[in-house]
């Protein structure tokens, strides 16, 4: 959840096709500190395509602004945070539309039975000082406190049962009244549309061909003719206010303690292109009451190889309205198997940014003017002992969503028939990229079949040697294969 939540929903397994990984290539591209090489078009370059921090970016003038910068005038650029509520709010005042979403924390509210207690110091915070700049009567969103900290693709949360090519994402950092950075992080989260499998993959060529583009105004041209065709509302599109938002997640601290982590939907009540952000339930996160409990113990036990196999869907019923981070851990007496309660447990918010990760509550740190932001080492790469076994887990997230980008600029899309496609897979936020199993003990000679299967869905693949990228053919066949992704954050 990229950050703010962590609905960890697949991966791939030891078992499956791993000739993609092994052509791993690590090397100092900046950030990240990861590139890949791939058969099509040349290296993977994650700072330009994946997570884009760099300055040049970030503090590009003529396409973001927030409060602090005095060069931002009377314009509203296509990635400043006032642009981007804009055109999301539908036929809604724009400006009330935003003070309408500050003032959800002003009251304690009940999601899905959670009671979820107000932080009413979001009016002292942030939206007195924002109306002051503003001449106290409306919010003027050329004036917004929010700094942008990062864009981000993520491919790997690719779904075609939900005709969703991945996520395009926009990361602010809240300032306060002086003009230094809140502990307070906001995340858009916007669902690429993609009806078929060719427009999923027109998706990753674009963000893919930005790493020939050295960082400056050609960069930025091409960044921004991606961009605005995901964040320009389509009111022909049947979605609410026309806008391609899937959700907007905020981390914070600075409105009271502990650490809490929310999320937002676009609601309508009535009027489609009426709709305003309101609180949801935070996916795969169950409420806090439930951790300790007989039923987290017995959903633990019951789906082991479901949480396992990262498939596993927390019910709708079970979640939570918001998420605390307070170094809880998640389990409870009786789990037979901790591989399978860690599972579960860095699914969750509170997991993935403390517990589970040892990640400080945010995997984009907030920034001040001309510092570029600060990863996690969950993201670039790190080691942690598990909270319940004391066993050491090590994460590198970027590598591996390097790795799910891979598969996808290799796959050709002939065969793909629409739904039949995708037949046999689970209904979640995150069905992303399918591997077929095959054991590489059951190829000696270090090639894999042309067909495998495995439950549900089939792959067709060339002949490859482990040493190369595979090329990967979708077939619609009602066979099987695993599906493979990661986390929402």
């Amino acid at each position: 959840m990229g950050f703010l939540s962590c609905g960890r929903v697949s991966s791939i397994s030891k078992r499956i096709i791993r000739a993609v990984i092994s052509t791993i290539v690590v090397a100092i591209t900046g950030a990240t500190g990861v590139s890949e090489s791939v058969a099509q078009g040349g290296s993977i370059i994650p700072d330009k395509e994946l997570m884009i921090t760099n300055l040049s970016v970030v503090e590009d003038t003529t396409r973001t602004a927030n409060s602090c910068d005095r060069s931002t005038g009377f314009s509203l650029p296509v990635w400043s945070f006032g642009r981007l509520m804009k055109d999301m709010s539908g036929t809604n005042d724009p400006s009330d539309f935003v003070l309408q979403w500050l003032r959800t924390w002003k009251t304690a509210k009940t999601i899905n039975g959670d009671i979820i207690r107000a932080r009413a110091t979001i009016e002292r915070e942030v939206i007195a000082p924002w109306l002051a700049r503003s001449g106290g009567k409306k919010l003027d969103l050329r004036k917004a406190p929010f700094r942008l900290l990062a864009i981000t693709f993520r491919p790997d949360l690719r779904d075609r049962t939900k005709g969703k090519g991945g996520e395009g994402r926009f990361v602010f950092g809240v300032l306060d009244k002086n003009c230094r950075p809140m502990e307070f992080t906001v995340i858009f989260e916007y669902a690429l549309p993609a009806a078929s499998c060719g427009e999923t993959l027109r998706w990753a060529s674009q963000f893919h061909a930005l790493k020939d583009i050295p960082f400056g105004r050609s960069y930025n041209g091409a960044l921004e003719a991606i961009t605005t065709t995901f964040t320009t509302p389509r009111p022909a599109s049947g979605r609410p206010n026309g806008s391609f938002l899937g959700q907007l997640r905020t981390n914070e601290i600075a409105l009271g303690s502990p650490w809490q982590l929310r999320e937002f939907s676009l609601v309508a009540a009535g009027n489609n292109q009426k709709a305003v952000l309101q609180p949801v339930t935070v996916k795969q996160t169950p409420k806090m009451s439930l951790n300790n409990s007989v039923a987290l113990r017995d959903l633990i036990n019951k789906n082991q190889r479901a949480i396992l196999n990262e498939t596993f869907v927390i019910p709708a019923s079970m979640l939570g309205g918001a998420s605390d981070v307070n170094g809880v851990t998640w389990g409870a007496r009786g789990v037979v198997n901790n591989d399978a309660r860690h599972k579960l447990a860095l699914n969750t918010c509170s997991g993935c940014h403390q517990t589970e990760t040892g990640a400080p509550f945010v995997h984009v740190g907030v920034r001040n003017a001309r510092q570029e932001a600060e990863l996690s080492s969950f993201l670039l790469g790190g080691t942690v002992n598990d909270p319940v076994s004391d066993t050491e887990r090590s994460f590198s997230e970027i590598e591996r969503r390097v790795s799910d980008y891979s598969v996808l600029l290799n796959t050709k899309c002939e065969g793909l028939r629409g739904a039949s496609a995708v037949r046999g897979a689970p209904e979640n936020d995150g069905a992303q990229q399918f591997y077929c199993e095959a054991d590489q003990p059951n190829n000696p000679n270090g090639s894999y079949p042309s067909a495998v299967a495995g439950e549900g869905f089939s792959f067709m693949l060339g002949a490859v040697s482990v040493n190369n990228p595979p090329t990967v053919t979708l077939s619609g066949l009602e066979q099987g294969c695993v599906k493979a992704g990661g986390p929402l954050h």
